[in-house]
């Protein structure tokens, strides 16, 4: 029978693989953020308009919002299809 282990376990072995394999930028606080960006934006098509239309940074910034509306709001300031 195999344990399961915590999930901070995971993301730190998961953050110690991806960095020995790919360099940096896998760090556990990324991975995390990674994470819950996918789980706000579930649409590919979503993504791949946000990502080419905002830095990783903004998309973080944007994660801190608990609501929608406010992240929506966020997004259109930055957006320059809104400005």
């Amino acid at each position: 029978m195999t344990a399961t282990l915590p999930l901070p376990q995971i993301i730190k072995n998961l953050s110690s693989q991806l960095s020995s394999s790919y360099g940096k930028g896998f760090g556990r606080s990324s991975l995390f953020n990674m994470s819950r960006f996918a789980s706000v934006y579930p649409d590919i098509q979503t993504i791949q308009t946000l990502s080419g239309q905002l830095s990783w940074s903004h998309l973080i910034e944007i994660l801190s919002f608990n609501d929608f509306a406010t992240m929506l709001q966020i997004h259109m300031l930055h957006c320059p299809k809104y400005n």
